[in-house]
């Protein structure tokens, strides 16, 4: 497989790493874009050079066609964001970064704001059908699903920094809100008596599947040729770097 790039989109590296630390068989290259008004820095993490581009959908489709994922703040699909102005970004360079997905390219999408609208604005742009959900700093568990595709070992870790879920369906997941096992567990820990009508334990039980079933820190979609990956880790908790690594590992070679 040939080597392409990692780019880093209005993020810095995440989890405390070194770009140097990205760098393997299939990632020779290090990149971060840095929106200017009027163009774009391109930075090269590695060598320490950077360059200025324009702020034109051909300089954007240049920079992505080498790379084999993009990581990007989930500022950047708003137009109403409150850390950077991205009206720019969404007229240039969204198109391109679909495009880009279309072709086979992977996208993570990283949790940096917490934009409340962020499940239906990928949902537009790349057919996600994904909804944001609980905003929580809770126990988390990789999902059968996440253990088959990264290849990790079974762990429960307390994510701080109020994760942002999103409920996707089902084998979307990796990461998932660590819920009750049974509605047993679920009566026992909060005191819910089954046979006491005044407890509403059954109609409790159902009001907290439907708020947390299927609600992922970390989701996958592979819609055509590219993957979209959600990391909701918004506290970067030292728990999930290994997940970070090992997702960079599966885009890299798809």
């Amino acid at each position: 497989m040939t080597a392409k790039s990692l780019i880093l989109f209005h993020v810095n590296p995440l989890y405390g790493l070194k770009a140097s630390d990205f760098l393997n068989d299939t990632t020779n290259s290090v990149f971060q874009i840095v929106l200017q008004e009027g163009h774009f820095e391109l930075k090269n993490l590695i060598d320490k050079t950077e360059e200025n581009k324009p702020f034109v959908s051909s300089s954007f489709d240049g920079v992505l066609a080498a790379a084999h994922t993009v990581v990007i703040s989930d500022s950047m699909f708003t137009e109403n964001s409150f850390l950077i102005e991205t009206e720019n970004f969404l007229r240039e360079g969204l198109p391109s970064l679909v495009k880009y997905y279309e072709a086979g390219g992977n996208v993570m999408v990283h949790c940096a704001e917490g934009v409340y609208e962020i499940g239906n604005l990928l949902s537009a742009s790349f057919g996600t059908k994904w909804q944001l959900g609980a905003i929580e700093s809770t126990k988390c568990i990789p999902t059968s699903k996440g253990l088959e595709l990264l290849g990790i070992e079974p762990f429960e870790a307390y994510l701080s920094g109020k994760v942002h879920f999103m409920k996707t369906s089902p084998d979307e997941g990796i990461v998932a809100y660590n819920m009750y096992k049974n509605k047993e567990e679920f009566f026992n820990e909060n005191d819910l008596d089954p046979d006491e009508p005044e407890d509403d334990a059954e109609e409790s039980w159902q009001r907290y599947l439907q708020q947390y079933e299927h609600q992922h820190a970390v989701a996958f979609y592979k819609g055509g040729n590219g993957m979209i990956i959600w990391n909701g880790d918004r506290g970067q908790n030292t728990e999930m770097q290994g997940v970070f690594m090992k997702l960079l590992q599966l885009s890299s070679k798809e």
